[in-house]
């Protein structure tokens, strides 16, 4: 019993390391005149670890604990992976949420929503009186 609690607490330990201890990951949203561009600062966390969603015009992020860890969820949240990180995000309706991409690089991850062409966007129905 003894040592599976220090194996426990020296695992909490690895995990606020690794996480920041307190700290949330970094998440800036910024746009331009052809796409909106969530930007998660992501230093050292493997890309593959992330997931990335599309449902009902929301846009979920995130990423599961590192394989350490599989044992010890496994016993404990029953085959469910618990997430490190995660956000959700609602796609605005001039977002096109067909082309969605999303690009790691330099520890960066970047979720790209482009607009919708002019031509899709909502048009006005006036009111014929009679």
């Amino acid at each position: 019993m003894k040592n599976d609690l220090k194996e426990y607490v020296n695992q909490i330990n690895w995990l606020n390391t690794i996480t920041g201890g307190v700290s949330m990951t970094a998440i800036q949203v910024a746009h331009d005149a052809e796409k909106l561009v969530i930007s998660l600062s992501a230093p050292g966390v493997d890309p593959e670890s992330f997931h990335i969603f599309v449902n009902n015009d929301k846009l979920t992020i995130h990423s599961f604990l590192p394989e350490m860890f599989d044992k010890f969820i496994e016993e404990e949240e029953e085959d469910e992976p618990v997430p490190m990180f995660q956000r959700i995000f609602d796609i605005p309706n001039f977002v096109d949420s067909s082309h969605i991409q999303a690009v790691y690089s330099h520890g960066q991850l970047q979720v790209l929503l482009p607009f919708k062409d002019r031509d899709e966007a909502p048009r006005r129905i006036d009111i014929d009186i009679l």
